[in-house]
């Protein structure tokens, strides 16, 4: 748990790195405006290298609703190593039980279920969609 005394609002978050920096913020209502309080968490200057914005609702200890406003790109409709970062940070404190179940995490753009194993780490699962096809001269 980090305290960012550097904002002018005193926000308690988890500090989690998956390959990429990842700041998750517990709130009540996921439909909150986002944008300024995660444009605040990344300019602080406690990011030095930027850092994901996480925003989570807890519905029950196997099911979470997630919004990520990402570094250089605002907010997404999902984000992978946003859920596990989350969900890891969530079990870690006790909020989620990822050990025995796989927690849904939802997000704008689909579903995943994320897991925690202590002998193989987090993983995930989730729907895969053909998106495009294309060909590039070089």
């Amino acid at each position: 748990m980090k305290t960012l005394p550097t904002l002018s609002m005193d926000i308690k978050l988890g500090v989690v790195s998956m390959g990429n920096p990842h700041a998750v913020l517990i709130v009540n209502d996921i439909n909150q405006e986002i944008e300024s309080i995660a444009k605040k968490i990344q300019n602080s200057g406690d990011f030095p290298n930027g850092v994901n914005v996480n925003f989570v609702e807890i519905t029950d200890k196997s099911n979470i609703t997630l919004r990520v406003y990402e570094r250089g790109v605002g907010e997404t409709l999902a984000c992978g190593s946003g859920a596990c970062a989350t969900v890891a940070y969530l079990d870690l404190i006790g909020r989620v039980n990822a050990k025995d179940k796989d927690i849904l995490v939802s997000l704008k753009g689909g579903k995943l279920l994320i897991g925690v194993k202590e002998e193989d780490g987090v993983f995930m699962v989730g729907d895969a969609e053909f998106a495009f096809e294309g060909q590039i001269k070089i």
